[in-house]
């Protein structure tokens, strides 16, 4: 008799499906939005991740789990909702040491030698909504007998190029707004 439990359905359940919603905007997947990675007619249909999407979102909650419980937990994980016009830009950011900085952790499997540009966005937009001034990019790596937070970069903030960035936002919310007025009809 087998005595092993599957739970694939489980880990397929939470991390398998992504629905988006017109007029709330996750500030991880706007640089796909300006990358041309997510257009406007794909914005609308259910987005499904395969089994290695999958785990790797969950290797990557494990990761920011653990490195969150060696910080102050106060300061870990904190969700900032920002209103542009009829619209929200959510985000959430891995660590907050002090009141001029914010952390963010990459947890690749393969270890990197700097962000991402995706990476370098995504900081870069939550320094304006968190009202910080340096943003700095790590990813935890095993280092011989040490687990670092090895350093891959830093942005800083600017309330205009933020500005830009939510005005390209809102130019894509229009034409989604109008994609989904045709598909009423």
């Amino acid at each position: 008799m087998n005595k092993n439990i599957d739970l694939t359905h489980r880990l397929i359940e939470k991390f398998g499906k992504k629905t988006n919603k017109i007029g709330r905007y996750s500030v991880s997947g706007i640089y796909a939005i300006f990358a041309g990675w997510t257009k406007p007619e794909d914005y609308f249909r259910e987005q499904y991740n395969d089994f290695e999407g999958i785990k790797r979102m969950w290797s990557g909650v494990i990761n920011h789990d653990f490195i969150e419980s060696l910080l102050e937990k106060d300061k870990c994980e904190i969700k900032v909702v920002h209103k542009y016009k009829d619209i929200e830009i959510v985000g959430k950011i891995d660590y907050m040491p002090n009141d001029k900085e914010i952390w963010d952790f990459k947890t690749s499997d393969k270890v990197m030698d700097k962000a991402k540009p995706w990476a370098k966005h995504q900081i870069k937009m939550y320094l304006s909504m968190f009202n910080r001034e340096i943003g700095k990019l790590y990813q935890p790596v095993l280092d011989g007998d040490k687990y670092i937070l090895k350093f891959l970069g830093e942005e800083f903030r600017s309330d205009e190029w933020f500005e830009e960035q939510c005005i390209k936002l809102y130019s894509f919310h229009e034409k989604l707004v109008e994609m989904q007025k045709s598909l009423d009809k």
